[in-house]
């Protein structure tokens, strides 16, 4: 039987906040319950869906060695995600020298 995970634990484990947790959760990004204002996490789809999510990462090397009915070799370009601030560019803090 899974053992039954909490926010914070998970939080630690991802070394994020437990209301990074609780989004993810609630955007079914994560596998979990609620009950109440309580979110748990069952360990093993938990470390199953961040396997599958980290594997999703991963370049198939077959696809960069695809060539077009030409033979002219094809660039994969992977699928962008969607970003989690909804796309608005953060404002870069402006440099200062240090003469």
């Amino acid at each position: 039987m899974s053992r039954l995970l909490s926010t914070e634990e998970v939080a630690a484990l991802l070394e994020c906040t437990p209301q990074s947790v609780q989004v993810a959760a609630r955007d079914r990004r994560l596998p979990g319950v609620q009950y109440g204002r309580d979110w748990k996490f069952p360990e093993t789809a938990l470390f199953e869906t961040l396997h599958a999510e980290a594997m999703a990462n991963v370049r198939a090397p077959a696809a960069a060695a695809a060539n077009d009915a030409h033979g002219t070799p094809v660039t994969v370009v992977p699928e962008r995600r969607k970003s989690a601030n909804g796309g608005r560019v953060r404002p870069r803090p402006a440099l200062q020298r240090l003469d």
